[in-house]
């Protein structure tokens, strides 16, 4: 008992100090403070402390101080959007398994979107994939307990588990009223990025390849799949980023950075106008063959900002449907000692024309007329508009992803009849991959839509109010 008691002790010291330094800092900074009693941040310290001493002394059960305290650091960030958050120290192996790629789950990217879970996308292969789970499917419970209110880091760790372990998924699909009910098995997730490389119209040169998420090694692979291209006659490309929620956005730069021989790529503002430009290098693999960028709902974060750079500088025709609309980058710290990690929303990101794909957030040119939001439904949307609109249904997107799916398998097992026949398939089902072969066959028609799209989006540079512009505060 009296080491508990001085354990306590300790603790309270803790926050005590921690809320003398924070006073202590509020007093350097304003030298015209406010009395004790009034200080804003004397007076949370204050709260702070007391709510603790009552949760302690007062609920029905025995809480950990330390959890307490973690309590609060999470509740701290949790309010200022779906993706900042707290790791704690038992939290922190899985929160960089996950960076790394290599976990052991559902093989899904979620957000929170009006406080419920959102599918951005399952990840082609895995168990949520094979399961049905689409992108815009909201998960309302998991193995029977309610997720509202809970942050994005709770609900993941709640999704993933050991391999072979089952979880059950009450959904409500868009469209849908009433919930249904979906077990998956987990597995061990590890993602190829650059997969279905092949030539898809060899007289015409068409090559197509799709990026499945943005990796530290996917500008590797990338480039060599369109070095085998090339020796394969291809002069046109089909990039497909359907369904690729992001990943590494300095992975998305390097990608964009071979089609772009100068120019900004993409920026971000930090709060308090400070603008950084990620900028093209000389030199690049397909500078000027022409290329159909594939995006929907599904694609989010880094596929914008390679897709936003490839349409804005009119290196290429986007075509599909809008794209998801995230638009905030986020940096890691450490924190408490190195113990625990914040990962926290440090800026917006913009298109070379100034275009802010976030959902809700104005862009940064002035122009009257905006291409992807001109009106106020798209502004709450967010995301990328294509040059070129192709609706897919869900029910036809899903087959489709089990037909590239099983494709992927048969190539593995170097089956080439049946990675034939499925490429015939994959091709009867595709409305937007076969609008995309029909630009690139046809070049005037190409050309008229790349100059359509160069009149309705002028760039931030010719925006007379740019001056005028605030950034983010």
């Amino acid at each position: 008992m009296p080491e508990q008691a001085d354990k306590h002790k300790k603790q309270r010291i803790a926050w005590l100090v921690a809320a003398a330094l924070g006073t202590i800092v509020a007093l350097i900074v304003n030298a015209n403070f406010l009395p004790r009693s009034e200080d804003p941040m004397l007076r949370g310290a204050e709260t702070l402390d007391e709510m603790r001493d009552i949760v302690r002394e007062k609920y029905v059960r025995a809480v950990d101080a330390e959890d307490l305290f973690y309590s609060a650091l999470r509740g701290m960030v949790s309010e200022l959007d779906p993706y900042s958050t707290f790791v704690s120290p038992e939290d922190v192996p899985d929160f960089l398994s996950a960076l790394r790629g290599d976990f052991g789950g559902l093989g899904i990217y979620v957000a929170m979107q009006g406080g419920l879970l959102t599918v951005i996308t399952p990840i082609e292969g895995t168990p949520a994939f094979k399961s049905g789970i689409l992108a815009g499917d909201k998960i309302l419970k998991v193995d029977g307990d309610s997720i509202e209110g809970v942050t994005i880091l709770q609900a993941t760790k709640k999704l993933k588990g050991p391999p072979g372990t089952d979880v059950t998924l009450e959904i409500l699909r868009p469209g849908r009223t009433e919930p249904v009910e979906v077990v998956i098995t987990r597995a061990k997730i590890k993602i190829n990025s650059v997969r279905g490389v092949r030539m898809l119209d060899e007289e015409a040169g068409i090559g197509y390849l799709r990026v499945t998420q943005f990796q530290n090694d996917t500008a590797q692979e990338f480039r060599k799949a369109v070095r085998e291209l090339k020796k394969q006659g291809m002069r046109k490309l089909v990039l497909d980023l359907r369904f690729n929620p992001g990943g590494v956005m300095a992975a998305a730069e390097k990608l964009a950075d071979e089609f772009l021989d100068e120019g900004v790529i993409v920026s971000t503002v930090e709060r308090g106008h400070k603008v950084e430009a990620s900028k093209a290098s000389r030199g690049g693999l397909l500078l000027t063959e022409p290329v159909a960028l594939l995006i929907n709902r599904g694609s989010a974060s880094a596929s914008e900002i390679l897709a936003g750079a490839l349409q804005d500088h009119k290196r290429a025709i986007i075509i599909g449907t809008r794209s998801f609309g995230k638009g905030m980058v986020q940096s890691v710290f450490h924190v408490d000692r190195r113990r625990s990690m914040l990962k926290l929303t440090t800026a917006y990101y913009y298109t070379p024309n100034g275009h802010c794909v976030h959902t809700g957030v104005a862009c940064r040119h002035k122009n009257k007329y905006c291409f992807h939001k001109s009106n106020e439904d798209e502004l709450k949307l967010g995301g990328l508009r294509p040059s070129v609109k192709v609706e897919m249904s869900q029910a036809r997107q899903l087959q489709l992803r089990t037909l590239m799916h099983d494709r992927e398998i048969e190539f593995q097992k170097r089956n080439t009849e049946k990675v034939a026949l499925y490429d015939k398939m994959v091709m009867n089902t595709d409305t937007q991959l076969r609008r995309a072969l029909q630009y690139l066959k046809d070049l005037k028609l190409y050309d008229e839509a790349i100059s359509k799209m160069a009149s309705a989006d002028p760039p931030l540079e010719n925006s007379p109010q740019l001056k005028t512009w605030v950034s983010p505060q």
